[in-house]
C-alpha cells in the first residue's frame, strides 16, 4: 500500500516541516499549493531542508473549492492508498476541499493547534493529543523553510564574573550623564575635562573586568561594554535552559536585513529577545512595535521578549501600566531590572519559556 503525506502550503511553514519530520514510511510527498512563485519556493525550501526528492506538487486555486477539488480528484484518488493529511495550513476554502476530497478514501487527517507539539487527530476519530512531537527543529532549518539567512557578529564569550559585573555597573549608573559619558569612550576628539573624566570611567570599567586601562577603548572591549555584554549576559542564561542560543545577529530575506539580540528555539517555536541596557520609559512602545514587526516582516511569527536592564523603567512601568497591557496585547513579555539580576534571572527565564502564553 502506497503511503501519503498532503501537506497543504500558506501562511504557516513549521507545521509542515514537523509532521514531515515526524511521520516514517511516507512513499511520496505531496503539496498542495497555491498558484504563484512564492508558494513554489516555500515547497522548494522544505524538501531541501527534509531531503525530501521528487515530492508531487499539486497547485490550485487559493480561494477556489471547485478548483481544489478538481485537482484532488484527478491525481489523489486511489482506494487502495493511504493518505496523511496535514490541515494546519493553507486557506480555510483549500482545507474545506481537502477535508471533503480525503474523508472519503483511507485517510487520516492531523491539525496542530498554535503553541503546542503534539498533533490533533480530525479523522476518522476525532483525538485531541494524537501524534507527540519528539522531532526537535533547530535554529537553521527553521529560517531555512522560512527563506531568512541568518549571520552571527558577535561570538565573544567572557567569564561570568565579567557579564556580572557589567550588569551591576550600568544598572547602579543608568542616568543619561553616565551613559553619554560611556558612549563617549574611545572618541579620538576630548576636552582636557572630558578626557579626565573618560580615564576614571576607563579605570572603573579596568577594575571591574580585570583588564587594562589601555583594553578598555579597544574595538572589542569598547563593543562588549557599550552593549555587547548584556546580549552575552543573556545568552549565558538561556544556554542553561536551551539547546542553541544565537545572540549579535543579522537575519537577511529578499535583500532585507535586520539586527536580533537574541534568537533561539524551544519547543520547536521561534524565539526574539531584545535588550536595552538603558532606556527611556518613553521609548517603550518604539521597541514593542519595532519586535512586533519584526517577525511579522520576515513571515516567522516568533514568540518576542524585551529585556530592559534600567532600574527607573521598572520603576516607571509601575505607574505606567498601559505599557504592559500593550506588550501583552501583541503576545511580548517585558523582562525587567530585578527579574534580570543574577541572583533571579533563571528562574525569570524558566517560568517565562515554560508558561502558557
Amino acid at each position: 500500500m502506497s503511503r501519503y503525506l498532503v501537506s497543504l502550503i500558506g501562511e504557516l511553514v513549521i507545521p509542515n516541516l514537523l509532521l514531515i519530520k515526524t511521520l516514517n514510511a511516507v512513499n511520496r510527498h505531496v503539496f498542495l499549493c497555491p498558484r504563484g512563485g512564492e508558494y513554489r519556493a516555500q515547497v522548494g525550501r522544505l524538501c531541501a531542508v527534509s531531503d525530501i526528492d521528487e515530492p508531487l506538487l499539486l497547485e490550485v486555486e487559493e480561494f477556489s473549492l471547485e478548483d481544489t477539488d478538481r485537482v484532488l480528484k484527478n491525481h489523489l484518488n486511489g482506494p487502495s492508498s493511504e493518505y496523511w493529511v496535514n490541515l494546519t495550513s493553507g486557506s480555510r476554502i483549500m482545507a474545506l476541499a481537502a477535508f471533503e476530497h480525503f474523508r472519503k478514501l483511507q485517510s487520516q487527517v492531523f491539525y496542530l493547534p498554535p503553541y503546542r507539539n503534539v498533533f490533533m487527530q480530525l479523522w476518522p476519530d476525532h483525538i485531541e493529543h494524537h501524534l507527540p512531537i519528539k522531532f526537535k527543529l533547530c535554529l537553521k532549518s527553521c529560517l531555512e523553510a522560512h527563506g531568512v539567512k541568518i549571520t552571527r557578529i558577535s561570538s565573544n564569550q567572557h567569564s561570568l564574573e565579567q557579564l556580572e559585573a557589567m550588569y551591576a555597573i550600568i544598572t547602579q549608573n543608568s542616568n543619561s550623564r553616565f551613559m553619554n559619558l560611556l558612549n563617549r569612550l574611545g572618541s579620538e576628539k576630548r576636552s582636557a575635562n572630558e578626557e579626565n573624566k573618560l580615564a576614571r570611567l576607563a579605570r572603573k570599567f579596568s577594575q571591574a573586568l580585570g583588564i587594562s586601562e589601555y583594553e578598555v577603548e579597544t574595538p572589542a572591549w569598547l563593543s562588549f561594554i557599550k552593549g555587547a555584554w548584556f546580549e552575552e549576559y543573556m545568552a549565558y542564561w538561556l544556554d542553561r535552559i536551551v539547546d542553541e542560543v544565537y545572540y549579535g545577529v543579522v537575519i537577511e530575506m529578499d535583500g532585507v536585513q535586520n539586527e536580533l539580540d537574541c534568537v533561539f528555539m524551544h519547543e520547536n517555536r521561534l524565539h526574539f529577545v531584545e535588550l536595552k541596557a538603558s532606556a527611556n520609559i518613553g521609548d517603550l512602545n518604539e521597541f514593542l512595535y519595532k519586535l512586533d514587526s519584526l517577525g511579522k516582516d520576515f513571515g516567522l511569527l516568533p514568540r518576542c521578549f524585551l529585556g530592559i536592564a534600567d532600574p527607573d523603567v521598572e520603576h516607571g512601568l509601575r505607574h505606567n501600566r498601559q505599557y504592559l497591557r500593550r506588550a501583552k496585547v501583541m503576545g511580548i513579555n517585558i523582562l525587567t531590572y530585578s527579574q534580570l539580576k543574577p541572583e533571579n534571572i533563571e528562574k525569570t527565564l524558566r517560568e517565562a519559556l515554560f508558561s502558557s502564553r
